[in-house]
């Protein structure tokens, strides 16, 4: 039988370096015990959360994303134990680095491998070579009273504020490290709408300026986190709210691209 090696998330190497889904540091910070891992309809117990996954390379994995680990540990080693802080412009990129490689290796292990992937080879490349979101995402950042390690990634469908014309495909990745909450999103345009001015995908309403502070595109000097207002467990500001806050519209199984 023919045997072919996986390719690197991030570049053109073999994928022979086994990465921690979530770092190493965040387990050295908090035992968070087993996780519920939820696919579809089906729910499984992983007692072990210290899960990695065979997805780049070991020059990546020692080489830039090592390098983006150590620089995010006083920063999001602070945030994720709730403890306020102040990020300057620099800051609020290298935060906003760090989550989008989680957003990355999150779709790395989404149901269809890598033909279901929604981040194209080209977005990968380009962030490994210089750590830039791709075009047509926003980060942010918040906070959540109680402990937790979670992530959640789902797409939707790009539509024109008028909601009758499918422009694209967008994707939504949420993740909670301990205090830390981030949310990623960035759209596809489809082929025929690349060229024009397509509005950004936009969030149900539910006073988000008070509960996210965006850190990309970065839009001020320095900010202070964490926000004014912070998600729940559960509830009316429960950190649910902020999962669905991009489901708009009937739910489906499955956006294929379009």
């Amino acid at each position: 039988y023919d045997f072919v090696m996986p390719i690197c998330l991030f570049c053109s190497n073999t994928a022979n370096s086994r990465e921690h889904l979530w770092p190493q540091w965040v387990h050295e910070r908090r035992n968070f015990g087993p996780l519920k891992h939820k696919r579809g309809a089906i729910d499984t117990i992983i007692p072990d959360p210290k899960v990695t996954v065979k997805a780049v390379c070991k020059t990546c994995n020692n080489g830039w994303m090592s390098r983006l680990e150590a620089a995010n540990i006083p920063l999001v080693g602070s945030m994720m134990q709730g403890l306020s802080i102040r990020l300057d412009r620099e800051q609020q990129q290298v935060v906003a680095a760090w989550a989008m490689k989680m957003a990355f290796l999150t779709d790395w292990t989404r149901i269809g491998g890598k033909t279901a992937r929604f981040y194209r080879r080209v977005e990968c490349d380009a962030f490994a070579k210089n750590l830039t979101a791709p075009p047509r995402t926003r980060i942010w950042t918040g906070h959540i009273t109680s402990s937790h390690l979670s992530t959640d990634g789902h797409d939707l469908a790009l539509m024109s504020r008028a909601g009758g014309t499918r422009l694209g495909t967008s994707t939504a990745v949420t993740f909670v490290v301990g205090h830390f909450v981030a949310q990623v999103v960035t759209d596809h345009l489809s082929p025929e709408y690349t060229n024009e001015a397509a509005p950004d995908s936009q969030p149900k309403s539910g006073g988000w300026a008070n509960k996210l502070i965006q850190i990309w595109p970065v839009e001020k000097e320095w900010v202070m986190w964490p926000p004014k207002a912070s998600f729940t467990n559960g509830g009316p500001q429960g950190y649910a709210y902020l999962m669905n806050r991009w489901r708009i519209g009937e739910q489906v199984d499955q956006i294929v691209p379009a």
